[in-house]
């Protein structure tokens, strides 16, 4: 069954897909973004209002806003960010690695 929660123009594949994760992470709430201007704006705005994005000076930087990254971000948590492969020489000399059947076993149940 294709998801009706999907935009119609979504490719078949897509859409089961999208059906998979929305049923596994269960979201109070799916928005598809269009790319539009009017979504820019609306998430622009969103952003002033909640403190994510700074609005810079309108004559030296028009249509500027500044965004700190969060310090929750995972980049700043390298110890705890995995490349998840099959077998360990596929992760590459530097990166910290868990199998990737582990992992899942490991992050399925996070997500109830």
């Amino acid at each position: 069954m294709l998801s009706p929660i999907c935009p119609e123009a979504a490719n078949k594949y897509v859409r089961v897909w999208i059906d998979s994760v929305v049923n596994h992470c269960r979201p109070d709430k799916v928005v598809f973004c269009d790319g539009s201007a009017a979504e820019r704006l609306e998430v622009l705005a969103r952003g002033v209002a909640d403190g994510t994005f700074l609005k810079l000076n309108e004559q030296k930087w028009p249509g500027c806003y500044y965004h700190r990254s969060n310090s929750n971000d995972v980049a700043r948590t390298e110890h705890l960010t995995f490349i998840c492969t099959p077998s360990q020489d596929l992760a590459g000399p530097t990166n910290n690695w868990m199998n990737d059947q582990a992992a899942y076993a490991k992050l399925r149940p996070l997500f109830a």
